[in-house]
């Protein structure tokens, strides 16, 4: 059997060896152990690193100037030219994978091509437990409001606030009451933290520069995810969202020290979902905190995800039919069970979904908005399928040159596992369609195939088929009748 070797960045070993304890660093060791990968470091992470930790070194060959050349952004410092170089292993196949936090790297790895083999320690342990998951560490997760007076401050999980924040103790003990959202594994280990703050226009926000302007603000307090290959990242992230439409405010923002290796991995999240820096916010001791900032506006220049949750209502609105068996998996939020979200899949937590269709002769667009279509059983099919959310079609994938290009672009997202993605590989390669759609809100009500029928929207005993366009007048006749006829459109 061939050797599989991983690179690893000298930032991932310098975090591993200064946090032994970290749950994403115990989590990528665990799989990297787990699938037989034998790690690897690059020459000059030997300064200052302690190599009895059964890291091998790689055998450098600089890149050529073609390489360097064709390289997006090229390296300037020694660090940076040493990734170039680590990059230069995996396009020559010296090595099968780079796993770096570098956003820079990964932005490069993904122009040249190498996107799949070059990527951050989050996206790695969601491959390996997607491909792996009889391995998978974890067997229930859950995540649940709670308030800081419940929460272990003495946890491992809170020291990079303590050595960040003076004060950090007295503030969490003052917050007592407040409500937080917490995720911990099987063994009680944190592996997710998040607070809220709704401030109004009256907010001091005299320590940012540049200043706000005066606006209704969602304020992220505090926020900690470790990867765990669930992502739980994406799920805070609809936290979120979900409290910037209940409260509707203008702007979402976040304050953050940048310099921490483990913080990359969240900038990165959030710039996916269209956070941007703003400034910096000044502390006493002369210290300066990343100020990021998500305006709730729509720009057309940019694709849906990044506009998320902004979203434009002239676009084209079709019925998105899918089975009950995987209805209460892909979208458990409108399932409405107390248990949901106490699961070790990871598609119940991804923000962005992921629909396999063999129905690809009907058009569908990027922005295009989508009902959820629940398909009930036979024998009670009037009232038992239901329309259960809204949501909008982020992209879609109609052609793919071959099976790896296909698994990739459904890992994690899909309730299917790999073997029943190599079936519907095998049997209809030519005619699959991959679609990636965001949930924009989960319906109180759920209007049944009867009330459809009563109601003039289809007639009997006909039901929603893949992808089916509707009027704007059925559309909103079904957001009236689900009580979700208050979100915000652009």
């Amino acid at each position: 059997m061939k050797e599989i070797k991983a690179l690893l960045g000298t930032e991932i070993i310098r975090f591993k060896l200064r946090e032994p304890k970290n749950e994403t660093m115990k989590n990528l060791f665990y799989w990297l152990e787990k699938l037989d990968f034998k790690t690897m470091i690059h020459p000059s992470a030997q300064d200052g690193l302690a190599l009895t930790h059964g890291y091998e070194l790689l055998n450098v060959v600089a890149p050529h100037d073609a390489f360097v050349d064709s390289l997006p952004v090229a390296g300037t410092t020694a660090e940076e030219l040493a990734l170039d170089a680590m990059l230069f292993a995996v396009h020559t196949k010296v090595v099968d994978a780079l796993i770096t936090e570098d956003g820079r790297t990964l932005a490069n790895a993904a122009e040249f091509g190498l996107g799949n083999r070059v990527v951050n320690s989050n996206r790695f342990i969601s491959g390996a437990l997607y491909k792996r998951p009889e391995l998978i560490k974890y067997k229930s997760l859950a995540v649940k409001a709670t308030t800081f007076a419940e929460c272990a401050i003495d946890n491992d999980f809170f020291s990079s606030f303590k050595q960040d924040y003076v004060g950090f103790e007295d503030w969490f003990k003052k917050k007592a009451n407040s409500e937080v959202y917490v995720c911990k594994g099987d063994d009680s280990a944190y592996l997710g933290f998040l607070f809220l703050k709704l401030e109004d226009e009256k907010e001091d926000y005299g320590d940012i520069i540049p200043a706000f302007e005066p606006k209704r603000r969602l304020k992220i307090g505090t926020m900690k995810v470790e990867s765990s290959g669930f992502r739980l990242g994406e799920r805070f992230i609809q936290i979120i969202f979900d409290h910037a439409h209940k409260y509707k405010v203008d702007e979402i923002y976040v304050t953050l020290f940048k310099d921490r290796e483990e913080i990359k991995r969240l900038v990165y999240l959030l710039e996916s979902w269209g956070f941007v820096e703003h400034g910096f916010k000044s502390h006493k001791d002369g210290r300066k905190e990343a100020v990021m900032v998500k305006n709730i506006a729509y720009d057309i220049a940019k694709c849906v995800k990044w506009n998320f949750p902004a979203v434009q209502y002239r676009k084209r609105k079709l019925y998105l039919p899918i089975m009950a068996k995987y209805h209460e998996r892909l979208i458990p939020d409108a399932e409405r069970r107390l248990d949901d979200l106490v699961a070790n899949e990871a598609c119940r937590y991804a923000l962005e979904k992921v629909y396999i269709t063999t129905a690809t002769q009907n058009p569908v667009n990027n922005g295009d908005l989508v009902i959820v279509y629940r398909m009930g059983d036979k024998e009670k099919k009037a009232y038992s399928s239901m329309l259960t959310a809204v949501g909008v079609v982020k992209e879609i994938r109609t052609k793919f040159s071959s099976k790896e290009e296909f698994m990739a672009e459904c890992q994690n997202r899909s309730v299917f596992t790999v073997s029943e993605l190599e079936v519907l590989w095998k049997r209809c390669s030519k005619t699959l369609g991959v679609v990636r759609f965001v949930i924009i809100n989960t319906f109180d009500k759920r209007p049944t195939l009867k009330w459809i029928w009563d109601n003039g929207i289809m007639d009997f005993p006909n039901g929603p088929r893949p992808f089916t366009e509707m009027q704007d007048t059925h559309f909103q006749a079904i957001l009236q009748e689900a009580g979700t006829a208050d979100l915000r459109w652009f």
